[in-house]
């Protein structure tokens, strides 16, 4: 039986974005690239990672003690604070400092793994972890909460993709 996955509106988003400033496959999702379409200063320093933004300014720090994968997803999580959040979150609620961390967890997984550079990924493949892994250069971590989100969302309607 085939499954249709119906992808969240911010997935779509991503993908027409990623697409827009040409990154068709997972080679080249690129974040040095991203942060520059988004006039966003990246830096990489043995500093814990963050999100600054103030006016027109934008910076991202990535720690540069960790591994390259988990820079990656550092960044796509300090991305989606510059994106798609406001305010200090020292000075916030609790409930509002996790709403925002959970946003950019969820934010994390689709930027780092597109909906539609999966079709790259023979998501049968009893390696489809370690595989998804390797191509899109996350953590299998990352790449088993996505699986998990996608068996999660499949729907019945509208075809956009097929699992």
């Amino acid at each position: 039986m085939s499954y249709i996955y119906r992808p969240f509106e911010v997935e779509k988003w991503i993908s027409r974005y990623y697409l827009k400033i040409g990154m068709k496959q997972p080679e080249e999702i690129n974040e040095i690239a991203i942060a520059r379409s988004f006039r966003i200063y990246l830096t990489y320093t043995e500093k814990r990672s963050f999100a600054h933004k103030e006016e027109n300014f934008k910076l991202i720090n990535i720690d540069s003690r960790l591994t390259k994968f988990e820079q990656r997803e550092h960044f796509f999580h300090e991305l989606c604070h510059i994106l798609r959040h406001c305010g200090y979150q020292i000075m916030m609620p609790k409930s509002f400092r996790e709403l925002q961390e959970f946003d950019s967890k969820r934010f994390t997984r689709y930027a780092a793994i597109p909906f539609d550079m999966l079709n790259t990924i023979d998501l049968r493949s009893p390696y489809v972890v370690q595989n998804m892994a390797d191509t899109f250069k996350v953590s299998e971590d990352l790449c088993r909460e996505r699986l998990e989100g996608i068996h999660r969302n499949k729907k019945t309607k509208k075809p956009v993709f097929y699992t």
